[in-house]
């Protein structure tokens, strides 16, 4: 059963006095910010925004900045301003007093996200548990920012217009994100697969190419019939290409 801590949190006011808020180290999944978003007293929407929690890893210089990309399910009622976060692993690295802030942000053009308002710091104290010496190595990752998907997309957006074009080079240099960000590598292994079907002996040099060689082009195909079903659309491209042949 998950440990909960209501509290509210301000974008306007000066400082988040949320009392004395205590994290116990390694507890996985259990402890849990059951947070109200206030703007000037009244509830916030974050509706159509992407949440972050941040965090600042202890109080010493260089130690990191660690960024958790909140999920769906943690963004409980976006209309009015309520959220829901568990604390990571990531989150507790460190013994001693933390400060944190969530960061309200939209997607761009390019992957990245762009900061809309965020929450005012607030504090919090991570206690050693019986079995914790106070320090606890984050295997997933080996610094203390944490990877998104987006990150990735950007990272191979920047990989390609430098001119470069090797799937298995991007891979390679990129391994430790992309284990981050895809634990067991099922979604790179499909990705890889897809651009190699069973029986091919070379691979093409990306899936849209694949498709477009298999399947064709969007230009090939006649306009698109929403109102009519895929079967139905097929009949109707035999039949004109059969009248046109």
């Amino acid at each position: 059963m998950a440990i909960k801590y209501p509290i509210t949190l301000s974008t306007t006011e000066p400082n988040n006095n949320i009392g004395l808020l205590k994290i116990r180290q390694a507890d996985e999944e259990t402890q849990m910010l059951v947070v109200q978003i206030l703007e000037d007293a009244i509830p916030k929407s974050y509706d159509g925004l992407q949440v972050f929690f941040c965090a600042r890893i202890g109080q010493t210089p260089g130690l990191g900045i660690i960024e958790q990309k909140l999920t769906e399910d943690e963004m409980t009622d976006p209309k009015k301003g309520k959220l829901e976060y568990t604390f990571r692993s990531e989150d507790w690295q460190v013994l001693g007093r933390q400060t944190g802030y969530f960061s309200f942000r939209k997607m761009v053009d390019d992957h990245t996200y762009e900061q809309q308002f965020s929450t005012r710091d607030f504090n919090y104290e991570v206690i050693k548990n019986i079995y914790s010496d106070g320090i606890r190595e984050v295997t997933k990752d080996g610094s203390t920012y944490v990877w998104t998907i987006e990150d990735l997309i950007r990272l191979f957006n920047e990989y390609i217009a430098t001119g470069k074009t090797d799937w298995e080079e991007f891979v390679e240099q990129n391994k430790e994100i992309i284990e981050s960000v895809d634990p067991g590598g099922t979604v790179l292994s499909e990705l890889i697969r897809s651009r190699k079907p069973a029986g091919a002996t070379t691979s093409y040099p990306d899936l849209p190419t694949r498709l477009d060689e298999q399947i064709g082009k969007n230009e090939e195909f006649r306009d698109f019939e929403s109102a009519n079903s895929f079967m139905k659309r097929v009949n109707n491209e035999f039949s004109e290409r059969a009248l046109n042949s």
